[in-house]
């Protein structure tokens, strides 16, 4: 068994100074073992305002105090990240502060380190607030964000008048040939990570997309 990364996802923008540190403080133990358990991927989401819960999005993830509490909380991850030589990779989530391309195109640039990269889930990268296409706002997803990907999630999204839910591969709206292709055209070569799918689903979401490749 290969152990491509490992989940160290905590509330980096909760409004509680407190709660980011023990985040911070948790982080730092993973860190320590990650190389042990064979990886040095780090995954990463960057939170909500919700003090319950990091998923649900909040009305102020977009103020500039919930940026720059979680960008704070950020620069300690990568100070730990350089101490044990790991990436960390950030995966853009609508309910979170990070919560599209732009916006993790902007993180990167503010923080300007080797060890912050990408997780690429083009499921997560739909946004009923955008007005183009899903394969349009894909691709401009990669044109950001298409050379600092560590790493790539399989799953995805159906949507109907009621709202939204992830599903497995090949089951939503995603174009699989469209994304893999963009995966392709960005020289990706890491893992490609089945996400969001009951173990009863794998086998087929797995021959889908081994079938597209």
């Amino acid at each position: 068994m290969e152990l491509s990364a490992v989940s160290g996802t905590f509330n980096m923008a909760h409004p509680d100074d407190y709660v980011r540190r023990q985040g911070v403080d948790r982080l730092r133990v993973l860190a320590q073992a990650s190389r042990e358990l064979g990886t040095s991927v780090i995954t990463l989401c960057t939170g909500s305002r919700d003090r319950e819960n990091m998923w649900r999005p909040h009305s102020d993830n977009r103020s500039k105090e919930a940026w720059s509490d979680m960008l704070h909380t950020m620069a300690a991850a990568v100070e730990i990240a350089e101490a044990f030589d790991l990436v960390l990779g950030v995966e853009p989530e609508l309910a979170n502060v990070v919560c599209d391309a732009r916006r993790a195109k902007a993180l990167l640039d503010e923080l300007r380190s080797p060890r912050v990269k990408i997780v690429m889930d083009a499921a997560n990268m739909y946004n009923p607030e955008h007005g183009g296409s899903m394969n349009d706002l894909l691709s401009e997803s990669f044109g950001l964000l298409g050379e600092h990907i560590a790493l790539a999630h399989a799953k995805d999204i159906r949507m109907d008048d009621s709202g939204s839910e992830f599903v497995a591969s090949g089951q939503g709206a995603v174009d699989y040939r469209h994304y893999l292709r963009l995966l392709s055209a960005a020289r990706f070569q890491g893992p490609l990570i089945l996400h969001g799918l009951s173990e009863d689903q794998v086998p087929e979401s797995l021959a889908y997309i081994r079938a597209l490749l």
